[in-house]
């Protein structure tokens, strides 16, 4: 599989999660996300949503120029999962991200949810510590990077 090919799944994966969380929050909202009193405004949404794709596209790249990637379901996945790859990454640092990877956190909750339901917790969350003196990262209820658990 060559590098360009790669590069274009992962954009696919990229691609695919930015659509479903466009159709959450047209179905939760009912309205364009943009013109959703207190959100950010259509070049803004447009600009973000380039942003986490060319994100996709560059992790999914850079993993398969080092030859980290077996196929075109792996490099669509990592273009899917590439914001919990970085976030992963700089965790491992010791890095904080400090600011989100998604347009809201609304936009990732179950779609069809009142927009004061709340995500149920983690399944299979680890306590804070792992026993070797290491801290375990459970996700928050409010991470926008949590997938809801909604049909899409």
């Amino acid at each position: 599989m060559s590098l360009a090919e790669v590069a274009m799944w992962g954009l696919a994966g990229g691609f695919v999660v930015e659509a479903l969380n466009l159709v959450a929050s047209i179905r939760q909202q009912r309205m364009w996300p943009w013109q959703v009193p207190g959100e950010i405004g259509a070049t803004l949404y447009l600009s973000c949503t380039l942003l986490r794709l060319a994100v996709s596209t560059i992790v999914a790249g850079a993993l398969g120029a080092d030859g980290q990637v077996s196929g075109a379901a792996g490099a669509f996945l990592i273009g899917v999962g590439a914001p919990l790859i970085i976030r992963a990454a700089l965790a491992q640092i010791g890095a904080v991200l400090t600011t989100s990877l998604e347009p809201t956190a609304d936009s990732i909750t179950a779609m069809d949810a009142p927009a004061s339901a709340a995500l149920p917790p983690p399944s299979g969350a680890v306590g804070p510590s792992a026993g070797d003196g290491t801290e375990a990262v459970v996700p928050d209820q409010d991470d926008p990077l949590r997938i809801g658990s909604g049909d899409v």
